[in-house]
């Protein structure tokens, strides 16, 4: 766990300009992905170039760069990953997030030096889930974010890793990992990156599966006494604006003492309003505003709203102003029944044959370059002035690592390298320290800040033998002469990832696969995916009474894979335990896993391909609800714009569930559960 004044301030980036806003507005770190295998696809992300820069501009500053590779991987795909990897490891960012077991798996056995981080996607909700990812080599769990803060006090502890949980932005209605309701709708779901987000649209004319923002001002002194390491705004997909604000107002607040004076409060306030048009609450962090945490007549899209279309030609649209308009500013045309809708730059605005450069009033003409409809909203996502350009091209070029091991002893310094034939040395004489003994990390320090214009300093291990005095003058002076001495002598880089490459080819090629199918069994014990703290005890005895008398077990959640005991009778993974490559079935199977099922999004293609080098059986698929959550849905029979069909009623794990009709007996559709219709009192 962290210290208590050590909150690390985690801002995404989408692309390298909110990078350099989030730098400006004082965060400490970002979250970013390179263009394949992360969850916000739809961002416009980073060539491995590009991310090399921003990298190096974050590390001469003293700030992190993690990058994100948190969504699920097919079997056909592990050669692709195996390359990004490669180029990952290459940049050498901070640490690493992922969702998929099998690539944390994959991570740890070919490229051991990179950092994990426990994607929130992994829906980690409980101490068992923190305990299992310890075991599993990672350092920070990105907890779920439908845990009220009693049940985070209790996680935080007695978690032996990292915990970050997300301060401010938007919240997805189902369980992290658990909305299929994308993929159900449009094959594009949110485990792969690619979410439509269907939540935002309108149900029975309602708005029914859209929260409010998270805004988490209030919370920041508890958080901080928990010791949580790092808070994280949510946003990839925002413009630089909506990055600096939200960062800067926060960075305020952590920057104030533990209570900030009113100004303060007032200016950060007034920034983070100033930056969405969604209305906020306190997110899932006080259970007491679950059931107003969804306005059902409010739209759920990101903007902030500034007209109304009264009039749609071709590509040309009238609009009603209602709030401040600048060419250059990025703007959302939502269609009246609600969704997405399409984004397009002001390039061009007219009233009358008089061109405008702004406008806050009035009826104007609009180009627009996409479709839309008279009742239409239009909203502002990107403000003009926000302009990295050219800092964006005095980015640094990608320097190579240099990984150091330096001892010292009273008459010695050694540093070795593996980009050394030959370690060097030199003699000293230190004295004994009176008071300020030498430590590693001043060391590590002083080394990290100068090195050759070509080459930076990567992992610095520094042994010192005794308690020894050395100014730091003397420490800079040896860092100067062993760089002196050396820069002609530095080996070629290894390339790692070739190596890995070969290492991963073989072992795959090795790789036998199991049956299709499990043979039918009885489940005698069943241990759901959604376990809050307070009943963790319990169902932690029940699962080692299971295991004992021999039960077949189904388990659904990563929480339960940490009481597993190997050879302790029939032991079934299911969903949402989300298996999609023979990766994550061998960690399974190391686990104790004796079958496992095929997450439900896997196509049909690649289930065969997972069931050729699965090392476990893959069970039949069940019919799994396709979004659950902890809020208090409207039960019922529900309809979309598009006269889909769902319903909604309470599963077995006590939770809000949305169906498909084929899901569930005809029962409840011809009227045996309750139907709310638009307009039901949800108190």
């Amino acid at each position: 766990m962290s210290t208590p004044h050590s909150m690390e301030l985690l801002a995404p980036a989408g692309n390298a300009e909110t990078a350099l806003a989030a730098l400006d507005a004082g965060a400490d770190a970002i979250y970013c992905g390179l263009g394949r295998f992360n969850a916000r696809a739809r961002a416009e992300n980073f060539t491995p170039d590009v991310m090399a820069g921003v990298i190096e501009r974050f590390h001469e500053c003293g700030k992190k760069v993690y990058l994100t590779l948190n969504t699920l991987i097919y079997e056909s795909e592990l050669f692709r990953l195996m390359e990004t990897l490669g180029e990952i490891d290459r940049l050498m960012p901070d640490a690493l997030i992922v969702q998929d077991l099998g690539v944390a798996s994959m991570v740890s056995r070919y490229f051991p030096q990179l950092t994990l981080h426990a994607s929130t996607q992994m829906g980690i909700h409980n101490i068992a889930g923190v305990k299992l990812a310890e075991k599993l080599g990672f350092k920070r769990v990105i907890l779920e974010r439908q845990i009220p803060l009693d049940e985070l006090r209790q996680i935080a502890e007695d978690s032996p890793l990292e915990l970050e949980v997300f301060i401010h932005g938007s919240l997805c209605c189902s369980l992290s990992g658990r909305c299929l309701l994308s993929h159900h709708l449009f094959g594009a779901g949110g485990n792969r990156g690619v979410c439509k987000q269907p939540c935002r649209r309108a149900y029975d004319r309602e708005y029914r599966l859209s929260p409010a923002d998270l805004v988490g001002v209030n919370f920041l002194s508890e958080l901080r006494k928990m010791g949580i390491a790092s808070l994280k705004i949510e946003g990839r997909l925002r413009p630089p604006e909506y990055v600096w604000k939200c960062t800067r107002a926060y960075r305020m607040l952590l920057d104030a003492p533990e209570t900030p004076d009113e100004a303060t409060l007032r200016e950060a306030e007034t920034l983070l309003a100033s930056a969405s048009g969604r209305a906020n609450d306190r997110g899932f962090f006080d259970p007491a505003r679950y059931r107003k945490l969804i306005d059902v007549r409010r739209p759920g899209v990101f903007g902030i709203p500034v007209g109304t279309v009264v009039r749609a030609q071709n590509e040309t649209i009238t609009v009603k102003v209602q709030g401040k308009l600048h060419l250059g500013d990025r703007l959302r045309i939502v269609p009246p029944e609600g969704g997405e809708g399409e984004t397009f730059s002001l390039v061009s605005m007219r009233d009358g044959q008089k061109n405008l450069l702004k406008a806050k009033s009035g009826t104007v003409e609009i180009a627009t370059g996409c479709r839309a409809v008279k009742g239409a909203q239009l909203l502002k996502i990107g403000e003009n002035g926000f302009d990295f350009t050219r800092r964006l091209k005095n980015l640094p070029k990608r320097r190579e690592c240099c990984d150091l091991e330096i001892s010292i002893s009273a008459q010695n310094w050694r540093i070795a390298s593996p980009r050394l034939a030959q370690a060097w040395e030199k003699s000293v004489e230190l004295a004994p320290a009176k008071q300020h003994a030498l430590d590693g990390a001043t060391v590590a320090e002083v080394f990290a800040a100068g090195t050759p214009e070509n080459y930076r300093a990567g992992k610095i291990s520094v042994t010192v033998n005794g308690d020894l005095f050395v100014p730091a003058s003397v420490i800079k002076a040896i860092r100067r002469e062993f760089w002196r001495d050396v820069a002609d002598r530095i080996l070629p880089e290894v390339d790692r990832a070739a190596v890995a490459m070969r290492r991963f080819s073989a072992d795959y090629e090795a790789q036998k696969g199991c049956a299709f199918a499990a043979p039918q069994e009885p489940i005698q014990a069943r241990f759901y995916g959604f376990l809050p703290e307070g009943k963790v005890a319990a169902e932690h005895e029940r699962f080692v009474a299971a295991q004992k008398s021999g039960k077949c077990i189904a388990v659904e959640g990563l929480h339960a894979l940490n009481w597993l005991a190997p050879s302790s009778g029939k032991v079934f993974a299911r969903f949402p335990i989300a298996v999609t490559n023979s990766f994550t079935a061998q960690l399974l199977c190391d686990l104790g896993v004796a079958a496992t099922e095929a997450a439900p999004e896997l196509p049909s293609r690649e289930r065969e391909n997972l069931a050729q080098k699965s090392p476990i059986p893959l069970l039949p698929l069940r019919k799994v609800p396709l979004l659950v959550t902890r809020l208090p849905l409207i039960e019922g029979v529900w309809h979309d714009a598009a006269h889909h069909v769902f319903v909604v009623k309470q599963n077995e794990e006590q939770l809000s569930a949305l169906y498909a009709p084929e899901q569930l007996s005809s029962k409840v559709l011809e009227g045996d559960d309750a139907v709310d219709q638009p307009g039901h009192d949800r108190q």
